[in-house]
Order: structure tokens, then sequence, then C-alpha cells
């Protein structure tokens, strides 16, 4: 079963599918009520400063009892690892600037996969 993708983003990017609220802690649940209209196998990327509220979000979509195939960061800092049980699916990184490439050499360290493209998956 093919799995889709639903990026998220706190501001307009060309691979974001839905921009969700920049203010506080409110992005967590515009993104677990969205994850929740998905009931198919779903890859959660999230960009920029979305990126670290990862296991927030991995515990909202866990709590539905949806299927997940894993994680894309995209150009964003790391959560904590651990932090919530998380990483409870595959993790992959994409760095599209030049200034997250450090990052994804960080990614490759901690055994997740670094892609060039969405269509790496």
């Amino acid at each position: 079963m093919p799995a889709h993708l639903r990026v998220y983003s706190s501001e307009p990017h060309p691979m974001a599918h839905v921009w969700v609220e920049s203010v506080g802690e409110r992005r967590v649940p515009e993104i677990a009520s969205d994850l929740l209209t998905f009931s198919e196998l779903l890859w959660i990327g999230l960009r920029g400063d979305l990126a670290p509220l990862a296991p927030a979000v991995a515990f909202a979509r866990r709590a539905s009892k949806l299927p997940l195939a894993g994680y894309i960061l995209i150009d964003g800092d790391f959560p904590r690892v651990g932090e919530l049980d998380w990483p409870d699916a595959p993790v992959a990184y994409l760095a599209t600037v030049p200034d997250y490439e450090t990052h994804a050499k960080a990614a490759l360290a901690r055994g997740w996969k670094v892609i060039s493209d969405l269509t790496d998956l």
C-alpha cells in the first residue's frame, strides 16, 4: 500500500501542503486535527520551526490509531530524541537550503535517512 505525504509549515513554502498558525502551541492541535482526516498510511512532514514538534504530533497520530509510515523533517532543528517515545517510526531529513547541511550530516549520524528530494522516499 503506497503512503501519502502531508507536509506542514508555518510559512508559505512550495513543499507545504498545509500552512498552520505560527503563533504559540496552537500549531500542534491544528496539525493533529488535520491528520485525523487521513486514515491511509501517511508520511508526516514538518518544515522549519515545526520540525521540533514531531514528538507531540506523533503522540496525536498514535492516539488516533491511524497508520504512520514515518516522519520527514525539512530544514528544521531536531526534536529531542526519546521525547514522548519519539521516534516511533522511520525518520528522514531533507535540507533544501545550505544552512541545514550540517543538520543533514547529524541526521545521518543518528541513523536517519537523508533525502535530496521528496521522491527519494
